[in-house]
């Protein structure tokens, strides 16, 4: 079924975690209008903005025609470059082989202790071989001291998806920022 619909149940001890993952509407639909505040976390909301709407390599031109309208000179050069780097040149992993579902911006609903949580799988690519794919975007500079947390995260998106009936083929952190440095590492 499609992954917007499918729901992982697991028991635990006699309790039942339900996850249930779907795509948020509108989360990256307001736009990032000329900002002047350079702050690493701006920017990695608008990196998350434009990267969530590149399904396909169709969809690059256009999101690139959107940066032109909506942002400042300085960055719109950057995420040009930006987008260059990460999807003209890492097609196999951030669209899989023909046949393969991109999902951006996933959102997956869990419980824990009572409690509900959310999470988002940046880019999740679902392969015609039932294999997957998951990408998580960083955009910060410390990324050193984090990349362990990082990595859990992760690992618990692809425990999720595996949940669901897919084999997790490739785990990504990928490492990007203003100066259009790249990192894939593996999970």
């Amino acid at each position: 079924g499609d992954i917007n619909e499918q729901k992982s149940t697991k028991k635990e001890d006699d309790e039942t975690n339900e996850t249930i993952v779907c795509r948020p509407t509108g989360f990256y639909d307001i736009p990032i209008t000329n900002d002047t505040d350079n702050s690493e976390k701006k920017w990695g909301r608008k990196v998350h903005q434009y990267f969530s709407q590149i399904v396909t390599k169709n969809d690059i031109e256009r999101v690139k025609d959107k940066v032109e309208k909506e942002c400042s000179t300085e960055d719109k050069e950057k995420i040009f470059k930006n987008i260059d780097i990460v999807f003209k040149n890492n097609e196999n992993i951030l669209f899989g082989p023909e046949g393969s579902i991109v999902k951006n911006e996933i959102a997956i609903w869990y419980r824990e202790n009572e409690n509900a949580q959310t999470k988002i799988i940046d880019r999740l690519v679902l392969c015609p071989d039932h294999t997957a794919y998951i990408i998580d975007y960083k955009t910060g500079s410390n990324h050193d001291e984090n990349e362990e947390t990082y990595k859990k995260q992760v690992n618990w998106y692809a425990q999720l998806i595996t949940e669901m009936g897919y084999k997790v083929t490739i785990k990504k952190l990928l490492y990007i920022n203003k100066e259009s440095d790249m990192e894939f590492v593996d999970v």
